[in-house]
C-alpha cells in the first residue's frame, strides 16, 4: 500500500472517530491498539508512555468540569458526573485510537518510502513554488540526527540545543547523495484514495 494511502486513511480515522458512539469507540481503539502492540509493542508503547498523563489529566477534567448527574456514592465535596466520565473517556480513547494508527503507519514504512511519499506529496504543491526536494531532505535530516544520536545523552540536552545540532546537519557537506523510494499508486491505492475523498466530502457536508 502507498504510503500516502496510509497517510489518507489515518486522516478519515481522524474526521470518523468525531462521530462515533462510545461502543464504537472502544471497539475501534481495541482492534487498532492490539494490531499496533502486535506490529512494534516497543514503539506503540513508548508513544502511549508519552502521553499518559495527558490522557489522565483529560479524563479528570471532563469528569469534574462537566455537568450531569453526579456520582451518588463520591465522597468529597467536588463530585464527577456521569457525563463527563463518559467525555472524557471519549477524549482519550480518539488520542488513543489516532495513536494507535500512527504506529501503525510508522510500523509498517520504511524510512526511505515515507520520505518518498512526503516528497510526493509536496510535489502537488509545486504551484505554490514549495521546494519538494528541499523539504523531503529537511525530513530525511531529521529522522537521520533522531537515529543517530547519543541516547543516553537524551536528557542533558536542550530543545534548542537539537534545533542548533540539526541545523548544522543541514548546513555540513557530509552527505552528498540522498535516495527516495518513489513507489507508484497501485489500481486499489487509487481506488481506496477515491473513497476516502468521498468519505471526507460525505462527513463535511454532514457537519
Amino acid at each position: 500500500m502507498h504510503v500516502l494511502v496510509k497517510f489518507a486513511l489515518l486522516l478519515a480515522l481522524v474526521l470518523v472517530i468525531g462521530w462515533l458512539s462510545l461502543v464504537m469507540l472502544i471497539t475501534i481503539s481495541a482492534g487498532l491498539a492490539l494490531s499496533a502492540w502486535v506490529i512494534d509493542k516497543q514503539k506503540f508503547f513508548i508513544s502511549l508512555y508519552r502521553v499518559r498523563w495527558l490522557l489522565f489529566i483529560l479524563i479528570i477534567t471532563y469528569a469534574f468540569a462537566t455537568p450531569g448527574q453526579y456520582l451518588d456514592f463520591w465522597w468529597a465535596w467536588m463530585m464527577p458526573s456521569y457525563e463527563g466520565i463518559e467525555a472524557g473517556v471519549k477524549q482519550a480513547l480518539k488520542i488513543i485510537t489516532i495513536l494507535s494508527g500512527l504506529s501503525i503507519l510508522l510500523s509498517t514504512t520504511t524510512q526511505l518510502a515515507l520520505i518518498g511519499g512526503l516528497y510526493q506529496f509536496m510535489r502537488l504543491f509545486d504551484i505554490l513554488k514549495l521546494d519538494a526536494k528541499k523539504f523531503a531532505v529537511r525530513i530525511w535530516l531529521t529522522l537521520h540526527y533522531f537515529e543517530t544520536r547519543d541516547t543516553q545523552r537524551e536528557g542533558k540536552r536542550s530543545l534548542m540545543h537539537m534545533f542548533e545540532e540539526l541545523e548544522q546537519l543541514d548546513s555540513s557537506r557530509q552527505l552528498s547523495e540522498i535516495s527516495m523510494n518513489l513507489a507508484t499508486f497501485s489500481v486499489w491505492d487509487k481506488l481506496i484514495l477515491l473513497l476516502v475523498l468521498l468519505a471526507i466530502i460525505i462527513v463535511w457536508m454532514q457537519s
